[in-house]
């Protein structure tokens, strides 16, 4: 009883809670709560993660309340162990990509056996289990596969490291996927070289049938102090994005096709002549060759300048986009934008200030609006800050949406985010994954415990 009393009092523990309410002004209330508890002590940890999930529709069957997630695992200097959830990465995510992405609010991990080995110049992973996929907190329908598989990297001298990875999935009806890829990493001076081929054999959920896929991925790049360049390209034949997610090498994370038949070319140039100012310019084409589903092309620019100095700061942004053929990507035939941004803060009497413009002129399929946006921040005693935004749609269409938004550190461990007012609905995609945010009009109410 001793020791057992000893033990817990020698645990680490950590305890993080989220919870997120929406009122709706029409009618409806959305509740989404996480709790993450860990604990460690010498080489042994354990995690728990309750989730609540009350939608504000009639979908019953995505209601939640209980553990979704939880571990324990054990390690030393060369293995670790893990049982029950577990992330984990494989090379560039051609295969397998499991993370966590805020912003698309998407939750991938695996429940089952993770285990990770690095001795000398081997880093050995292998991953076993049931995936699970949840997007804006709604788990997915195919979130009952079977994973086995495992990566291996090498450092074969410095500053080059190859690599390989396998992955075995199969569903409840019995259909089976295998995957494969090998990679290589070089670094030599300011150049860095990165090139991964992956392959897929077996059933293919898409196409519905048992065909074989392929994906190559390839980045150069060159840095200096002041100077650098990224040239990536990529090649999706029939290969998709079941579990992992391959570089769309757009800014604005698009796929034309889920990454069924796609090549692109992408340039990142990034200047910085001094200290205080920055420029950066991304040029993308994607296009498909129309072997799987109708042919279309994306082709974007990102021009971005930063200017900081010890009291103000500027960053103007020109952003244009243009999607042909982006039925399967976001719904629209074809799209194509404008979006100068501009950025302004400065501080002054313990106060800071921040106003913030765009102007996005678009036009879907013949219908024209432009969409402006005006948002001012204020912030204060260091930890708060009120931002008073407003939206406006004029052309082809038409509306308004308005909101304030108050943050604010509380205590140390307690932060609170509340926002009263209406927000325009847009399609919000990360790393290839498109969901949809529609309009709000209501409260919500955003408050985070850290212990």
């Amino acid at each position: 009883m001793n020791v057992l009393l000893t033990m817990i009092f020698a645990l680490n523990l950590s305890l993080t809670s989220g919870i997120e309410t929406r009122f709706y002004k029409n009618d409806g209330v959305r509740i989404i709560e996480e709790t993450d508890l860990n604990a460690w002590i010498g080489n042994f940890a354990f995690g728990l993660n309750y989730s609540l999930f009350h939608p504000e529709t009639s979908m019953a069957f995505q209601s939640r309340l209980g553990i979704l997630k939880g571990f324990i695992e054990t390690h030393n200097d060369n293995v670790l162990l893990r049982v029950g959830t577990a992330y984990t990465t494989f090379g560039r995510g051609l295969l397998l990509y499991t993370a966590k992405d805020d912003v698309l609010k998407m939750d991938r991990f695996v429940n089952g056996l993770y285990l990770e080995v690095s001795k000398g110049v081997t880093l050995i992973k292998a991953i076993g289990g049931i995936s699970k996929v949840y997007i804006d907190h709604k788990l997915q329908e195919d979130s009952t596969s079977l994973l086995i598989g495992a990566d291996m990297t090498l450092n074969v001298i410095e500053g080059v490291q190859l690599g390989g990875s396998i992955l075995d999935s199969r569903d409840v009806k019995g259909f089976n996927t295998n995957y494969y890829s090998v990679r290589s990493d070089i670094g030599s001076g300011n150049f860095a070289f990165y090139f991964e081929f992956g392959a897929r054999t077996g059933y293919n959920k898409t196409i519905l049938a048992e065909k074989n896929g392929y994906a190559d991925y390839l980045s150069v790049s060159y840095s200096t102090e002041s100077f650098g360049a990224v040239a990536e390209f990529r090649d999706y034949w029939l290969f998709g994005e079941e579990y992992g997610i391959p570089p769309t090498l757009n800014k604005s994370g698009i796929y034309l096709n889920d990454a069924m038949d796609e090549r692109a070319l992408a340039l990142t140039l990034n200047f910085a002549p001094s200290d205080f100012y920055t420029v950066n310019l991304n040029l993308s084409r994607l296009y498909s060759t129309g072997y799987f589903g109708p042919k279309s092309e994306l082709n974007e620019v990102n021009f971005q300048n930063q200017l900081q100095g010890e009291s103000r700061f500027a960053e103007f942004d020109l952003n244009y986009l243009k999607i042909t053929g982006g039925n399967v990507a976001i719904g629209v035939g074809n799209r194509e934008e404008i979006d100068p941004q501009i950025d302004f803060g400065f501080r002054t009497a313990g106060l800071e200030w921040e106003l913030y413009f765009s102007n996005r002129k678009r036009d879907d399929d013949g219908v024209k609006y432009t969409d402006r946006d005006v948002a001012l921040t204020l912030g204060f005693l260091e930890n708060y800050d009120v931002t008073f935004t407003l939206q406006d749609r004029s052309g082809d269409l038409t509306n308004r949406w308005s909101n304030v938004e108050f943050k604010g550190q509380i205590f140390d461990n307690f932060s609170l985010i509340l926002t009263v007012g209406s927000m325009r609905g847009d399609f919000i995609c990360s790393g290839g994954i498109c969901r949809y945010e529609p309009e709000f009009d209501g409260v919500i109410v955003k408050a985070v415990i850290v212990f």
